[in-house]
């Protein structure tokens, strides 16, 4: 691609031969190359060569020629292991040269013109004088942008180019080019933590902290443990909250709920969810529940948002004493007063993955994962919540976050030897129960069940015993049940007996 660039600036280059020029920077040029420093011993000398035989050659057609020869002669030196290595960046290393050559050529001073002297005049004029450009050589930015600048342009499908172009933009705060050259990485399948962590900082920049919350979450999804996206996501969520909430937010939960397969600005809160209640509507009389709309205004008021922290620590109260229906109802509360509250949709999400409303319960914690991307109670709920309504995908992408963030929780093993179970992973089931056994003694007689199990057996009757817990492993009891282990325990066993037995009378057929 740089023989390219280096043929296309230079083809314009007058037949006379450039004189040598010592303004020409090897370092820079090695810079712009992204040469290591301990290797530039390595290069330079090369560069060194190169830039007398390049300054001497007559015919600057023959420039491409020439670069690919030179690299051609000082790979065949190097280890065959390294090779490709080194001609890449000694192509990259040549073509700054090349450029640097022309641009130095370009601001060389021009000749005077010859002007005929009249006959009569006795004293011509002096003949006007030029003066070189003041400005300096290019420096390793000026070749790397004039790079990726012909690169985006010509080969627009090349993700080096934009990445580049998006880096150099944010290292010169011009957030709006680095916005949209994120964008086109990620479009064009380059989307890593590090790129979608830059997408977020620049969007955290143009003002749409939204948007950035949505790309630390798409960050912390691919890897739970990427300091700068978690950085990135908290500053976002404290941003939200002076900001008005918008029907987009619920709009990319409801996406999120769907498993993200349509476009969230085709959807409205509660999309794909007949029959179910608005997310963050309170108790009105009668029984029924209005359709909640996001407050107008610049942000939400001081005294709301304390009205809620106070919902939320009564709702998480009567959670952690089973009373599920009236948790849910103040986590509602909680919700329609500060809709940016994301203990609130939290705490909602268990509420309802508790009572069985498990489609209402991955609503809920996809907005709390909006609001705090990577918040692990509201993954734990939506991945127990997915399993239960046999999306176990979804589960087990949910599951393997939470067991990578938290490890040493019992009930993230569990939810995800359900998803296990659910996708057939018989292997993958038992080791996800032994490791929540090792960590939890009441996990114990679902492991053995699972391991003493027929091999044609479905291990998804064993997942019945506990409920998806509050996130901290506490276990909590299922609708209607206050002692949900032993009845677990028990209902369990009958299962296994029934099918040892129907395993047994078919083995004597």
């Amino acid at each position: 691609m740089f023989r390219t660039l280096c043929a296309a600036l230079l083809l314009a280059w007058p037949c006379a031969a450039i004189e040598p020029a010592e303004t020409i920077d090897l370092s820079a040029i090695l810079d712009a190359a992204m040469v290591p420093p301990r290797e530039k011993a390595l290069y330079a000398p090369i560069l060194d060569g190169a830039m007398k035989e390049l300054q001497a050659l007559q015919d600057k057609t023959k420039i491409q020629e020439t670069i690919d020869a030179i690299v051609e002669r000082e790979a065949a030196t190097i280890d065959e292991k390294r090779r490709k290595h080194f001609a890449t960046r000694l192509t990259l290393s040549l073509g700054g040269l090349a450029i640097q050559i022309a641009l130095q050529e370009e601001r060389k001073p021009k000749p005077a013109p010859v002007q005929e002297v009249p006959a009569e005049q006795d004293d011509p004029p002096p003949a006007p004088t030029q003066t070189p450009e003041e400005k300096g050589p290019p420096t390793a930015a000026d070749i790397r942008k004039g790079a990726n600048d012909y690169v985006t342009t010509f080969f627009p499908e090349n993700r080096l180019g934009w990445l580049n172009t998006a880096e150099d933009a944010t290292r010169q705060k011009d957030h709006k080019t680095a916005l949209k050259s994120y964008k086109k990485v990620i479009d064009l399948g380059g989307g890593t933590p590090k790129v979608y962590t830059g997408y977020g900082t620049a969007a955290y920049h143009t003002g749409d902290f939204l948007k950035a919350s949505e790309a630390a979450r798409e960050a912390l999804e691919l890897d739970p443990s990427y300091r700068p996206a978690e950085a990135l996501a908290g500053l976002s969520a404290q941003r939200l909250r002076s900001v008005s909430p918008s029907a987009k937010l619920l709009a990319g939960a409801a996406a999120l709920m769907d498993g993200a397969a349509r476009d969230p600005g085709s959807m409205g809160p509660g999309a794909g969810l007949p029959g179910r209640a608005e997310p963050g509507s309170a108790p009105a009389p009668g029984g029924g529940r209005p359709a909640w709309t996001p407050p107008t205004g610049a942000g939400i008021p001081a005294e709301d948002v304390l009205k809620a922290e106070g919902l939320v620590d009564q709702a998480s109260g009567a959670l952690g004493l089973g009373d599920y229906s009236e948790g849910g109802d103040l986590a509602a509360r909680a919700a329609a007063t500060d809709p940016l509250n994301p203990q609130a949709w939290t705490l909602r999400a268990v509420a309802d993955s508790n009572l069985g409303r498990h489609r209402d319960a991955v609503y809920n914690a996809s907005v709390a994962l909006l609001l705090t991307p990577g918040n692990t109670t509201a993954l734990q709920m939506r991945s127990w919540s997915f399993n239960k309504t046999g999306r176990y995908r979804e589960a087990l992408r949910d599951a393997d976050i939470t067991v990578v963030r938290e490890p040493r929780n019992p009930f993230h093993h569990y939810n995800r030897a359900f998803a296990q179970a659910g996708l057939a992973d018989r292997p993958g089931a038992t080791t996800s129960l032994k490791r929540a056994s090792d960590l939890d003694g009441r996990f114990a007689p679902t492991y053995k069940a699972a391991v003493t199990a027929p091999e044609d057996a479905d291990l998804l009757f064993l997942f019945d015993m506990m409920g998806p817990g509050m996130g901290n492993g506490t276990p909590v009891p299922s609708p209607g049940r206050r002692r949900p282990l032993l009845y677990g325990l028990a209902g369990a066993g009958l299962l296994l007996a029934l099918a040892s037995l129907a395993f047994v009378l078919r083995r004597r057929r």
